[in-house]
C-alpha cells in the first residue's frame, strides 16, 4: 500500500506481541508509531509529542476501568484524536461505554490486518482531511458505511446469534436527517455536525435506554433492537417522526429538514450481519430519493 500523508500513532498495549504486530501494519506507510505499554507512558509521549498525535489505538481488557479513565483523559486534552479500542472484550455495557466515552471506532481480537490497517487508514484520512479542510462532500448517507464509528457488524453478529437461539427478531434501523438539496457542501456539512448533538439526544429518547443507538458519520443514527419486530417496528418509527416534528418545532433552524429511515428485521428477513449496513445504506438513499421527488411523506 502507498503512503498516503505522515502520521503519528500510539499504540497502547500491554503485550509486547501485539504492539510488534501493529507497528509492522503500519511501518511500510509514512506514519510514526509510538509503543506504550501502560498509562504513563501513553501520556509521556503525549507530552513529548505535544499531544501532536493522529490516532490512538488502545486496549482496556486488562484494566477496563483504567482503559476508560485513559480514553477520557486523552479526549480532555485533544478532543479531536480517534481513539480505537483494540479488545476482546464483546461485552455490550463495554461496547455502549465506549461510545459513550468517545471512542471513535471498536475493533475484536482476533483481528485480520487488513481490516485493522483499514479501518485506522479511514480515520486518519478524515482527520486528514478536515485539517486541510478541502473535502468536498458527496451525498452523505450513501457513503455512511465507510465512516462507521464503532464495529457495529461484529455486534450485529453476536445480536443476530442471540436472537436465532432465543427465537425472537431484532431490529436494525437507521436514520438521517437531511435538507433536500441537490449538491451537499462541506459548508452544510458544518451546518448538520452543528445540530447533530441536538438532534440525536431528542430521537434518542424515544428508545430504551438499554437499546443501541448511536452516531453514524455525520448526519445518520444507528438503532440496534432486540426483541422488536416488524409491527414493533412501525410504531417506533411513528415515535420517532412524532419527535422529529416537536424537535422541528422546538428549533427553527430544523425547519426545512427531513427524517428518512431504512430497516431490516432478523430473523424474519433474510439479511447478515456482514451484509446489512449495504441492505440499510440502499434502503435509506431511495427513501431520501423519494422524499425529495415528494413521492412520499416524511411523518412531520
Amino acid at each position: 500500500m502507498d503512503n498516503i500523508f505522515s502520521a503519528n500513532i500510539l499504540i497502547w498495549d500491554q503485550v509486547s506481541s501485539i504492539r510488534s504486530r501493529l507497528r509492522a501494519i503500519f511501518e511500510k506507510l509514512n506514519i510514526s508509531v509510538y509503543e506504550a505499554s501502560n498509562s504513563t507512558e501513553v501520556f509521556n509521549i503525549m507530552d513529548e509529542l505535544n499531544n501532536n498525535l493522529d490516532a490512538v489505538i488502545m486496549d482496556i481488557e486488562n484494566d477496563i476501568e483504567m482503559g476508560f479513565e485513559v480514553l477520557a483523559k486523552i479526549k480532555r486534552i485533544n478532543p479531536q484524536i480517534p481513539i480505537i479500542i483494540l479488545t476482546a472484550n464483546s461485552k455490550r455495557h463495554i461496547f455502549t461505554r465506549g461510545i459513550i466515552e468517545g471512542a471513535s471506532d471498536y475493533i475484536l481480537k482476533p483481528f485480520e490486518d487488513d481490516v485493522l490497517r483499514a479501518r485506522v487508514l479511514a480515520h486518519l484520512r478524515k482527520r486528514h482531511d478536515q485539517a486541510a479542510d478541502n473535502e468536498t462532500v458527496n451525498e452523505a448517507t450513501t457513503d455512511a458505511v465507510n465512516e462507521v464509528l464503532l464495529d457495529i457488524r461484529g455486534y450485529l453478529h453476536a445480536e443476530f446469534k442471540k436472537a436465532d437461539k432465543g427465537k425472537y427478531d431484532v431490529t436494525v434501523m437507521m436514520c438521517t436527517y437531511f435538507l433536500p438539496v441537490k449538491v451537499f457542501t462541506s459548508q452544510l456539512e458544518k451546518s448538520y455536525l452543528s445540530l447533530s448533538d441536538y438532534i440525536y439526544s431528542g430521537i434518542k429518547s424515544v428508545v430504551w435506554d438499554t437499546d443501541i443507538f448511536v452516531k453514524y458519520g455525520s448526519q445518520a443514527f444507528i438503532g440496534i433492537f432486540p426483541f422488536c419486530d416488524s409491527a414493533s417496528r412501525l410504531t417506533l418509527t411513528h415515535k420517532l417522526e412524532e419527535k422529529f416534528a416537536v424537535l422541528k418545532a422546538e428549533n427553527t433552524s430544523l425547519a426545512k429538514f427531513h427524517l428518512a429511515f431504512s430497516a431490516v428485521s432478523f430473523p424474519s428477513e433474510s439479511v447478515d450481519a456482514q451484509g446489512v449496513l449495504t441492505i440499510l445504506s440502499d434502503g435509506m438513499k431511495k427513501s431520501i430519493d423519494a422524499i425529495k421527488a415528494g413521492e412520499i411523506s416524511d411523518g412531520s
